[in-house]
């Protein structure tokens, strides 16, 4: 790809630095009002340059350094939607002070971020497109609330985040010693020839150290322990962003990943991937049930959440064909996008809502909540509802496409046993943690309600992030009434990104490739062999 090709279809992220740059220099002599228009004419002008810039590229070649392959375009439509709905309902509900061109710049730098490392192709990029994420979010945490709670959780995830990225860089660096190569194609068509030559116990410890760095992002098991008092020392809509922005982000970064590391996985291997997301979903769920405290518990939440979305990872990772393959990827970006509508909607919710003149911190404090703002409590219980996965809301699509995934794969691997099981397992404890979660969700809506208020002070939400909240439960619905069309888009993604990646990599004949999409796009209305 030329330098002008590729600034070409850069354009939306530079959009973002520009505009977040702007508004970092200029809001001292702006008022607030002004700098949330900024952000929000700069999403916007991103999200359509982006809609009528270059189309995809299903082609992979190893001298590029970004993808433009229908995975990285759906991803990062993910993220300006992301963007959208947190400029235009959840910064408006933060202090008004001198900081808050600061804190919108630094949101943008954070989703520029997201969509760069949802393009990255090379490994030098991907690490600078993580930091583009983690650094901004340092300073965020640290100009939050100012008191000693949200000084300890801004440390602490600050030094721990420092610890992830070194050990993303530490795997980097062995990808790099092995492969010869920063590039993710040529690395991955590399690994099938170190697995074959005496570099076989290498390998593993360099791909352990790259998913720990983003199993840090995703808070998976055991690197989940920071999120709980770090969400409960943010302010609402910083914490909003800590449970969408590194999700994206590692979920990116584990799908590229193991699509160009595509060598055939061991059973041990296997294992690893299904027993992470088994734990963490299961610590989420349950630590869960037992919070009072309203951003502790969407905390514990977000951790199940992880888990869920590690399924998806774990089906790519046994998957021993096309089907497998494509099962894996599309579920997860299904179960991401819902996902991500469904928490920042609750963010923006729970931000915008005053009682008492304070923001809520603990659940009683939404002790009636229906009776005096009965659309946020409405917002609210779609949101509760869609995160337990109960019919017919966006999210029990998402879960369904998890749990079938894993549910097909495990028939389709009956001559492995021990992988057949492990991803029998996934289901059975998807199933059960589904269960679980509806627990502390039905808690939620119940105490909104159904329970009398507390105290005597009135209520009160902010016009905008109400509105926003609204339509994010009305999108939740729309896309629970009519699911396939966002289920085509994702599994026409990993039909032509995914499975050329994988094939290329474990070094599938070419005519046994192009039969393959050929049959999965069969099954696709719409879609054409060249998308």
């Amino acid at each position: 790809m030329t330098d002008g090709a590729t600034i070409q279809r850069l354009i939306p992220e530079i959009i973002l630095v520009l505009g977040a740059s702007a508004i970092i220099l200029a809001s001292p002599f702006h008022a607030s009002a002004s700098v949330l228009r900024a952000a929000g004419r700069a999403v916007v002008l991103a999200a359509v340059l982006f809609l009528v810039g270059p189309g995809t590229q299903a082609v992979l070649q190893s001298d590029r350094i970004l993808f433009a392959d229908p995975l990285s375009m759906a991803l990062r439509w993910v993220t300006l939607i992301a963007a959208a709905i947190f400029v235009h309902g959840g910064s408006r509900t933060e202090r008004q002070d001198s900081l808050e061109g600061e804190r919108i710049g630094l949101t943008l730098f954070v989703f520029a971020g997201c969509m760069l490392v949802a393009a990255a192709a090379d490994l030098s990029l991907l690490f600078v497109a993580l930091e583009l994420v983690s650094i901004p979010t340092y300073t965020l945490l640290f100009l939050g609330r100012r008191d000693v709670g949200s000084s300890e959780s801004s440390i602490k995830y600050f030094l721990l985040s420092i610890f992830s990225s070194a050990f993303f860089l530490y795997g980097l660096a062995w990808v790099y010693l092995l492969t010869g190569t920063t590039s993710l194609v040529s690395s991955g068509s590399a690994a099938n020839s170190i697995l074959e030559h005496g570099w076989s116990g290498m390998w593993p410890w360099a791909v352990l150290f790259v998913f720990c760095g983003l199993g840090f992002k995703l808070a998976a098991f055991p690197l989940h322990f920071y999120a709980p008092d770090v969400y409960q020392g943010a302010t609402p809509m910083n914490a909003g962003l800590l449970a969408v922005a590194p999700k994206i982000v590692g979920v990116a970064g584990l799908l590229r990943l193991l699509a160009c590391w595509g060598p055939e996985f061991n059973p041990a291997m296997v294992a690893v991937f299904a027993v992470v997301p088994i734990i963490t979903m299961s610590v989420g769920n349950v630590g869960a049930l037992w919070q009072s405290h309203l951003r502790r518990l969407l905390a514990y939440s977000s951790i199940a959440h992880a888990g869920y979305l590690l399924i998806g990872v774990a089906v790519l990772v046994a998957g021993v064909g096309p089907t497998g393959w494509v099962d894996g990827a599309s579920s997860t970006l299904m179960y991401l996008a819902v996902y991500a509508i469904a928490s920042l909607g609750t963010f923006c919710a729970l931000a915008g809502l005053r009682i008492g003149g304070q923001v809520p911190e603990n659940l009683d404090e939404l002790a009636g909540l229906a009776r005096r703002e009965p659309w946020l409590a409405f917002a609210l219980s779609v949101f509760m509802f869609s995160m337990a996965g109960i019919p017919p809301l966006a999210g029990f699509w998402g879960k369904l496409g998890l749990f079938t995934g894993a549910v097909r794969v495990a028939q389709a691997v009956s001559s492995s046993p021990q992988v057949a099981n492990w991803m029998l397992a996934l289901a059975v404890v998807g199933v059960l943690n589904a269960a679980v979660a509806a627990a502390y969700y039905l808690r939620v809506v119940g105490t909104l309600w159904f329970r009398t208020p507390m105290i005597d002070d009135v209520p009160r939400s902010e016009p905008v992030p109400r509105q926003v909240a609204v339509l994010c439960a009305i999108l939740l619905l729309a896309i629970g009434v009519y699911p396939q069309a966002l289920i085509s888009g994702f599994r026409g993604a990993a039909v032509t990104s995914i499975v050329p990646a994988v094939s290329d990599a474990r070094g599938l004949p070419p005519a046994a490739r192009k039969l393959a999409e050929q049959s999965l796009v069969t099954r696709l209305p719409g879609l054409s062999a060249n998308d």
